[in-house]
């Protein structure tokens, strides 16, 4: 299948079974029964997990017959509105191509106006259940070890520079005119974003032991990671957030989306054995991958510190991005709530771990 661009096509999600169906159809000719129209060839499903984008998988009339979408199914993704504000969609295309062409990522069969249309990866979202799993921990940690030393070729040279704080600082700039959000008793507005954010600046430069510059995914919810039980392999999906930047963002995004979600059900103490788990898994994982040690155990505990920091710096990102689209974002399952949720564990790490 030939890459093809669209630039003049626009889909709604209303039109979702006639536009949509039709570019499938110039994707997948084969998929067209002779004795049937383009309509009663293609089926389609919604997804509804998330929270920004509409996205849809297509697959030939009657070959979904498990729970298991056929292999060839095609994913269709409408961007959501204003989206654009925040990614960047040339690079997240380019970006796509070349993770494609590593096997690392999904084949993207077109690009129109509003969405593109790419393979589909077969997986499920991963559970609190799995995550509790050391198994699969170890399968993610080799992964994103994987990922960033692979890649890191490719993208990163000797002119490159972390996107840690550049994307953030865009972000808050978009802050200046939404208004405020009470969380707590706490008004969050831009200038308490601009205050916090300059402080988290600072500390950086005390926290970025042994961090080496990749390409990062910056988005690892666990919605994001997908666990392939029949091949027992781990897959990244949706990487319109990638950027160059500290691996250590990646994991600690990664361990902070872990921890929450295992929070209700855990102890502190086995949580904290989770993560360890992790991170030697991925300091080994990602040292043979480069053939050196880049990142030293014998330096673990001052890792461990830059991680908690990342933690912390991740959940302060996760709680501008939810401020901005609570305005800007048509896409109703964006509440005030998600915004809260990182906002609140932003204050409480800070809180714990710096005592401020």
């Amino acid at each position: 299948m030939q890459f093809i661009e669209k630039p003049e096509l626009c889909i709604r999600c209303e039109e979702i079974s006639t536009k949509g169906k039709s570019l499938i159809s110039e994707i997948c000719p084969h998929w067209i029964n002779s004795m049937n129209s383009i309509s009663e060839s293609i089926d389609f499903i919604q997804f509804t997990e998330g929270l920004t984008n509409h996205l849809f998988g297509f697959f030939k009339a009657n070959s979904f017959t498990n729970k298991y979408l056929p292999e060839d199914t095609i994913l269709l993704k409408i961007f959501g509105k204003n989206t654009d504000k925040l990614i960047d969609r040339d690079f997240e295309l380019e970006t796509m191509q070349r993770l494609h062409s590593n096997k690392l990522g999904p084949k993207v069969y077109c690009k129109f106006q509003n969405g593109i249309a790419y393979q589909f990866t077969q997986g499920e979202s991963l559970s609190p259940e799995m995550i509790a799993n050391l198994s699969i921990i170890q399968l993610i940690a080799e992964h994103m070890a994987k990922w960033h030393a692979t890649i890191k070729p490719i993208f990163v040279n000797e002119d490159c520079c972390a996107n840690l704080f550049t994307k953030v600082i865009k972000w808050i700039d978009l802050c200046k005119d939404l208004p405020p959000l009470m969380i707590n008793k706490l008004e969050i507005n831009h200038d308490l974003i601009q205050k916090e954010f300059k402080w988290l600046e600072g500390m950086f430069y005390k926290h970025s032991t042994n961090a080496d510059l990749v390409l990062c995914h910056n988005d690892l919810a666990l919605s994001n990671i997908l666990y392939d039980e029949v091949k027992h392999e781990i897959h990244f999906i949706d990487i319109e957030y990638c950027e160059i930047n500290y691996n250590s963002y990646d994991i600690g995004n990664f361990l902070k989306e872990m921890s929450a979600s295992l929070r209700n059900n855990s102890s502190e103490s086995d949580i904290e054995h989770l993560e360890n788990m992790f991170l030697k898994n991925y300091l080994k994982s990602y040292n043979n991958y480069v053939s050196k040690n880049v990142l030293y155990e014998e330096d673990y505990d001052e890792i461990k510190r830059s991680i908690i920091y990342m933690k912390m710096y991740a959940c302060f990102v996760e709680g501008v991005w939810g401020y901005i689209h609570c305005t800007i974002s048509s896409v109703s399952n964006i509440t005030q709530d998600y915004c809260k949720e990182w906002i609140i564990s932003y204050f409480n790490m800070k809180k714990v771990n710096y005592n401020i």
